[in-house]
């Protein structure tokens, strides 16, 4: 069965969920799941197929919905953060106010065409 932009988010959630160890790597996780969550959702609603640069779907859903392009950006920044940056501290803030973004995102964008 395909995946669906939701189980991205449902498993960035479980992620957040399940780590009663305050895991950073655990948090970093949750960022970068819900941040795809988000983005596939974005490439759905956009109509948007393949390999397309992150930068170019956040423009494009800037240009139809600025809050939302504008949430969808502030997550990237964070995922690329969670991702790349691995001398940084990642807190359980950050993965809790990423969650809120991708769900405002996905919801907004499954919900209202």
């Amino acid at each position: 069965m395909p995946v669906q932009c939701q189980s991205f988010y449902d498993l960035a959630d479980k992620l957040y969920q399940d780590n009663p160890q305050s895991e950073e790597i655990l948090f970093r996780s949750t960022i970068n799941r819900a941040y795809y969550g988000a983005f596939h959702a974005t490439k759905i609603y956009l109509g948007l197929k393949g390999e397309i640069p992150h930068s170019v779907v956040i423009s494009k859903l800037e240009r139809k919905h600025r809050y939302l392009g504008g949430l969808l950006g502030s997550l990237f920044t964070t995922r690329k953060d969670a991702d790349y940056e691995i001398g940084a501290s990642i807190t359980q803030s950050e993965a809790r106010k990423a969650l809120k973004k991708a769900d405002i995102i996905i919801h907004s964008l499954c919900t209202h065409p």
